[in-house]
């Protein structure tokens, strides 16, 4: 059984950057609240803070030979 979802976050981000998540999503199924999470535990899955942020276990589709995979640090302006 999935971990149940409670939490809300709001943020504010550039239209681009917001085009870029939507696209994201898009290519890949998936909501926008869904790809900010995968993005989120991919940045600390990565990062090997598996202390702090455990993997949940999930397949990622960025792994299938069909998906692209894009490197959303060139959206960050500073």
């Amino acid at each position: 059984m999935s971990e149940r979802k409670t939490e809300v976050v709001n943020l504010r981000m550039s239209p681009r950057v917001k085009e870029l998540l939507r696209e994201a999503a898009g290519r890949e199924h998936r909501t926008l609240s869904n790809m900010l999470e995968v993005l989120i535990e991919g940045y600390f899955d990565a990062e090997n803070h598996a202390d702090v942020f455990p993997s949940s276990g999930r397949k990622s589709r960025a792994t299938s030979e069909n998906s692209t995979s894009i490197d959303v640090s060139r959206a960050h302006s500073g």
